[in-house]
């Protein structure tokens, strides 16, 4: 069935009389209307046509102007038609921006066919529009804000009802008046200031800030206001947008709040801190009896004479002098008096090593009308800082021996082990048990147990060398843990001196008492890599060592082989996983950050294992790479992947991109070229359509052999991206000569995108791509400032949890349904 031509208003500039005349009335003959197009009428935007014709002559003269008011009329659709001759060249004209070029002599029914289908994007941009006015209208009468336009002098335009509603005034009678006076009058500069600001571009297109409405009643209501300046085509500004938001009861509330803790301060403070009062120069108004009297044991308030007193005169003095301490209190002060800072807090310590003290400076702004005031008070907290130390000493420290206690060992252990990972070290773990320790404890008592305590941790101390810890983890045990061992022999070698140390006699009231140390040794990263493994594994091995007999040390070995059998556990269990279909594909989206498409999907791999449930890709792929197994398993991924794409496009949904990662096994396989080829003839899913991502360690190996693979694929139409970029050894070089598509800016520069050097790292990857006309994604994409920041940087593409974690098949086919374009 033939649909009717779509008929509209076609706009004809064209300079030849005779042609213009020609041509209207055979667009008149079809049923289409005709607009003589004026220059004048151009630049004035008076223009009912749906659609331009001119020719070159014409356009030279003045296809500026129909290139601005395409840009002016837009998100309407204005196609832009050139008329030319057979000889001249197109390409130009297109690339400025007209639509399409008819060439001389014009075929009547191409111009038809060609008119039909910019008409029919003309009338789908107008349905577009439509649909955007109602869901405008709809958003800006139902919001519970008050939105208002106004001209950029401030004449409002439209308003919403809240608006009015907050004001307590009708709607017809809000538009024609200004924004500016309908502001609280004090507040009225304020507005005006912003609203100039804008128009100047002094700031940014945006303003937010908190003022006072004054309501038709006389009442004033609090309003935090968000001011944007909307701009027409070019740079002139076209209309005021502001967002309203009554904040009135938020006002109230943090006034009561503030005047109350205020209050409560100064009362509770002038109880018995040294408290004094002072002016917006510093100079004390008034003392009390604390502060007028400190220093002296008399109880007359005349023992300090205070008055001519300047508190910030003596802060200066004593920065002048060189203690710090006077120059803080001094900035503080000032920053309180320039309202900068609503008060300030400080510690700081004075009298001798020997009796310190600390007290605790507060100044605090005065919550009254009139001239400013600022309460400071010194409170004397020597007493709590000392119990606090001490606290804190009996937390971390053992309180017999002063060694670190479990608690700071097992701290101080997960920092070196930290330290170990970054730098690559072999750290060991002892576990000493002191045999023959509860006889000495039942036959001459817990003093002489305790003295047996102190004098062995001193031994163990003085058998270490100088960055070696030894803690006291309860009883008659003790931990130590050796940082950066050249050799395990090392840790049997200071095993050795301890067992030698404690072997000695230890003389209690002229008594010659023995003890029996019994040493088990663990190794990081060989036996574990967490404190709790490793003092574990220390604690077996100390016990194995009791075993085989006292006074000695012994290794750990079990955990190792506990590992090796989980770890070939995994690797049988995935030589079947393909056979018993206990693999799955997972697909998350990747987005054009502009537009909120989805534009492709990253196949991710899952295993689950009948027995031992989810397993993590990192713990099997690993495994996969080592044995070889991922090169069936990839291709077993590459065919399932490219089959789901089939099945979406099949169903209907839109053709999106189907990511997957190549390994670097994989990608060294002599048949990888083949695998792929015959994978898209099997799938029939077009090459254009599969993306092969691959990192960067593999681009450095083998480059040439590489390059001949890369451009093999290429051959067959499919896409390269390059995973994780950044994270190894990223250099122009190979960029240019590998024959990508893509580049993805790994997860640990996007986390970390709002602070550091993270943003200037994503900026020049993203520039770099640009420049080498390829694509940028970001991973790992899982927050709101994240994107905006990437956004603003120009990356073309997100991947991450705030848009979709990775999903089902059936998850992702829903997704894929619910953001179809259209």
């Amino acid at each position: 069935m033939n649909r009717s031509p779509t008929l509209a208003t076609i706009g004809l500039l064209i300079a030849d009389p005779t042609d213009r005349r020609l041509l209207a009335q055979f667009l008149q003959q079809t049923g289409h209307q005709v607009q003589i197009l004026q220059p004048s009428a151009l630049s004035a935007g008076k223009v009912d046509a749906a659609l331009c014709i001119t020719d070159e002559q014409a356009a030279r003269r003045h296809g500026n102007a129909l290139l601005d008011l395409k840009q002016q009329l837009r998100p309407l659709y204005f196609p832009v038609l050139l008329t030319l001759t057979g000889k001249q060249r197109a390409t130009s004209w297109l690339r400025t921006g007209f639509d399409d070029v008819l060439r001389l002599p014009l075929n009547k029914d191409d111009l038809l066919a060609r008119l039909e289908a910019f008409l029919r994007l003309r009338r789908h941009s107008e349905e577009l529009q439509r649909d955007s006015d109602l869901r405008y209208r709809s958003t800006f009468d139902l919001a519970p804000v008050g939105i208002v336009h106004t001209t950029p002098d401030g004449d409002i335009t439209l308003a919403n009802p809240r608006f009015g509603a907050m004001l307590r005034l009708s709607g017809p009678a809000l538009p024609g008046r200004k924004i500016t006076d309908m502001v609280a009058g004090e507040d009225r500069d304020q507005m005006q200031a912003a609203i100039a600001a804008l128009l100047a571009g002094s700031q940014t297109e945006t303003a937010s800030f908190d003022l006072r409405f004054a309501r038709q009643d006389g009442s004033l209501l609090w309003t935090s206001v968000t001011l944007s300046l909307v701009r027409g085509t070019g740079i002139a500004p076209r209309h005021l947008l502001a967002l309203i938001e009554d904040i009135s009861l938020r006002k109230e509330m943090e006034q009561a709040l503030r005047e109350s803790e205020r209050f409560v301060r100064a009362t509770i403070d002038a109880l018995s801190e040294h408290i004094c009062v002072v002016d917006e120069t510093g100079r004390l108004l008034a003392v009390n009896k604390a502060w007028a009297n400190y220093g002296n044991d008399s109880d007359e308030v005349t023992a300090i004479d205070w008055r001519g007193f300047n508190y910030l005169t003596v802060c200066d003095a004593a920065a002048a002098s060189g203690l710090e301490d006077g120059r803080l209190l001094a900035q503080g002060m000032r920053a309180v008096l320039a309202g900068t800072q609503e008060d300030f807090h400080y510690e700081y310590r004075c009298g001798t090593a020997a009796r310190p003290s600390w007290f605790l400076a507060r100044l605090t702004r005065f919550p009254l009308d009139g001239p400013m005031r600022i309460v400071v008070s010194h409170e004397d907290i020597t007493d709590s800082k000392l119990a606090q130390k001490h606290l804190t000493y009996l937390a971390h420290y053992d309180n017999l021996t002063g060694l670190p206690n479990r608690v700071l060992f097992y701290d101080r252990l997960k920092q070196v082990l930290l330290q170990a990972e970054r730098s690559n070290w072999t750290v060991g773990v002892m576990f000493i048990d002191l045999d023959h320790f509860k006889a000495v404890n039942d036959t001459l008592g817990h003093a002489a147990g305790d003295t047996v305590l102190q004098q062995a941790s001193r031994r163990i101390l003085d058998s270490l060398r100088a960055n070696d810890t030894v803690g006291r983890l309860g009883g008659d045990e003790f931990g130590v843990f050796l940082p950066d061992l050249a050799t395990p022999q090392d840790a049997a070698m200071l095993a050795g001196k301890i067992t030698q140390a404690l072997s000695l006699p230890f003389v209690i009231a002229g008594t010659e008492l023995f003890v029996t140390p019994i040493i088990g040794i663990t190794l990081y990263p060989r036996d574990g890599n967490t404190a709790d493994v490793l003092i574990s594994s220390a604690d077996t091995a100390m016990y194995r060592a009791k075993e085989l007999g006292r006074n000695g040390h012994q290794f750990f070995t079990p955990h190792m082989t506990a590992r090796m059998s989980a770890q070939s556990r995994l690797e049988s269990g995935l030589r079947k996983a393909l056979e018993r279909q206990e693999l799955s594909l997972h697909y998350q989206p990747q987005v054009d950050i502009a537009s909120g498409r989805i534009t492709g999907v990253e196949a991710l791999l899952r295993w689950h294992h009948p027995e031992m449930g989810i397993i993590s890709p990192a713990q099997f792929i690993p495994i996969a790479e080592d044995t070889g197994l991922i090169v069936p398993i990839g291709a077993w991924v590459m065919q399932a992947a490219c089959l789901q794409n089939m099945a979406w496009q099949r169903a209907g949904l839109a053709p999106i991109v189907m990511a997957v990662n190549l390994s670097a096994r994989q990608f060294k396989h002599n048949d990888v070229e083949t695998m792929v080829r015959e994978v898209l003839q099997d799938t029939g899913l077009d090459g254009s359509y599969l993306e092969l991502e691959v990192t960067e360690g593999i681009v450095m190996e083998n480059t040439e052999a590489l390059i001949a693979t890369m451009d093999a694929l290429k051959a067959i139409g499919v896409r390269l991206s390059l995973d994780d970029f950044g994270t190894g050894y990223s250099n122009l070089v190979y960029l240019k000569r590998f024959p990508l598509d893509t580049i993805k800016i790994d997860r640990s520069f996007v986390s970390g995108i709002g602070q550091g050097d993270d943003a200037v790292i994503a900026a020049t990857v993203i520039t770099l791509g640009h420049h080498l006309n390829l694509k940028v994604i970001a991973e790992g994409v899982e927050t709101p400032d994240q994107r905006n920041v990437l956004q603003q940087l120009g990356c073309d593409i997100m991947q991450g949890y705030l848009f979709s974690r990775p999903l089902t098949a059936e998850a992702t086919t829903a997704l894929l349904w619910q953001h179809q374009p259209g």
